[in-house]
Protein backbone atom coordinates (compact mmCIF):
# COMPACT_ATOMS: atom_id res chain seq x y z
CA UNK A 1 0.00 0.00 0.00
CA UNK A 2 1.07 3.58 -1.29
CA UNK A 3 1.91 6.29 1.55
CA UNK A 4 -1.68 7.88 -0.25
CA UNK A 5 -3.62 5.02 -0.26
CA UNK A 6 -2.59 4.56 3.30
CA UNK A 7 -3.29 8.01 4.08
CA UNK A 8 -6.87 7.87 2.17
CA UNK A 9 -7.71 4.77 4.34
CA UNK A 10 -6.36 5.52 7.83
CA UNK A 11 -6.61 9.27 8.82
CA UNK A 12 -9.82 11.28 8.08
CA UNK A 13 -10.08 15.04 9.21
CA UNK A 14 -13.08 16.76 10.60
CA UNK A 15 -14.13 19.88 11.75
CA UNK A 16 -15.68 20.92 15.10
CA UNK A 17 -17.53 23.74 16.33
CA UNK A 18 -14.00 23.44 18.85
CA UNK A 19 -11.12 23.16 16.14
CA UNK A 20 -10.09 20.78 13.70
CA UNK A 21 -9.95 16.99 14.67
CA UNK A 22 -7.33 14.74 12.95
CA UNK A 23 -8.11 10.98 13.64
CA UNK A 24 -6.34 7.75 12.75
CA UNK A 25 -8.03 4.61 12.05
CA UNK A 26 -6.21 2.03 15.02
CA UNK A 27 -6.98 -1.79 14.31
CA UNK A 28 -7.07 -4.46 16.82
CA UNK A 29 -8.11 -8.08 16.25
CA UNK A 30 -10.97 -10.64 18.10
CA UNK A 31 -9.13 -13.35 16.79
CA UNK A 32 -9.08 -13.88 12.69
CA UNK A 33 -11.53 -10.75 13.07
CA UNK A 34 -9.86 -6.93 12.35
CA UNK A 35 -11.64 -4.51 14.55
CA UNK A 36 -11.21 -0.71 13.42
CA UNK A 37 -11.10 2.09 15.74
CA UNK A 38 -10.71 5.62 15.24
CA UNK A 39 -8.75 7.61 17.81
CA UNK A 40 -7.83 11.60 17.93
CA UNK A 41 -4.75 11.65 16.46
CA UNK A 42 -4.14 15.58 16.88
CA UNK A 43 -6.32 18.23 16.91
CA UNK A 44 -6.26 22.04 15.93
CA UNK A 45 -7.73 25.64 16.52
CA UNK A 46 -10.61 25.54 13.59
CA UNK A 47 -9.43 28.84 12.25
CA UNK A 48 -5.85 26.85 11.08
CA UNK A 49 -5.48 26.81 7.38
CA UNK A 50 -6.11 23.85 5.10
CA UNK A 51 -2.74 23.26 3.91
CA UNK A 52 -1.17 23.22 7.38
CA UNK A 53 -3.91 21.06 8.31
CA UNK A 54 -3.17 18.54 5.46
CA UNK A 55 0.44 18.50 6.47
CA UNK A 56 -0.74 17.96 10.36
CA UNK A 57 -2.91 15.11 8.98
CA UNK A 58 0.02 13.63 6.83
CA UNK A 59 2.49 13.75 9.58
CA UNK A 60 0.70 11.03 11.68
CA UNK A 61 1.97 8.73 9.13
CA UNK A 62 5.20 9.10 10.67
CA UNK A 63 3.96 8.77 13.83
CA UNK A 64 4.79 5.16 15.95
CA UNK A 65 2.08 5.42 17.77
CA UNK A 66 -0.32 4.25 14.80
CA UNK A 67 2.83 3.14 12.11
CA UNK A 68 5.61 1.05 11.23
CA UNK A 69 7.83 0.11 8.71
CA UNK A 70 8.49 -3.26 7.90
CA UNK A 71 12.16 -4.50 8.37
CA UNK A 72 11.66 -6.96 5.30
CA UNK A 73 9.89 -5.18 2.55
CA UNK A 74 10.25 -1.70 3.86
CA UNK A 75 6.47 -0.70 3.61
CA UNK A 76 4.62 1.83 6.00
CA UNK A 77 1.99 -0.17 7.41
CA UNK A 78 -0.76 0.64 10.43
CA UNK A 79 0.63 -0.91 13.67
CA UNK A 80 -2.67 -3.46 13.47
CA UNK A 81 -1.16 -5.27 10.35
CA UNK A 82 1.96 -5.49 11.63
CA UNK A 83 4.10 -8.37 14.04
CA UNK A 84 5.77 -7.23 17.38
CA UNK A 85 6.63 -3.92 15.25
CA UNK A 86 9.05 -5.81 13.24
CA UNK A 87 6.93 -7.24 9.98
CA UNK A 88 4.05 -6.65 8.28
CA UNK A 89 1.32 -9.54 8.32
CA UNK A 90 2.67 -10.06 4.15
CA UNK A 91 5.90 -10.68 5.04
CA UNK A 92 5.36 -12.50 8.49
CA UNK A 93 3.42 -15.19 6.53
CA UNK A 94 6.13 -15.33 3.80
CA UNK A 95 8.72 -16.12 6.91
CA UNK A 96 6.45 -19.14 8.17
CA UNK A 97 3.83 -17.46 10.57
CA UNK A 98 0.40 -18.79 10.36
CA UNK A 99 -2.45 -16.21 11.44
Amino acid sequence: MTDDELFDEFIRVENTPDGVCIQVCTISWNGHTPISTWVLGRSLPKDTPKDEVRSAARSLLQDQRFFGRCTECHELNALGHMIDDDWCHGCAQRGGVVF
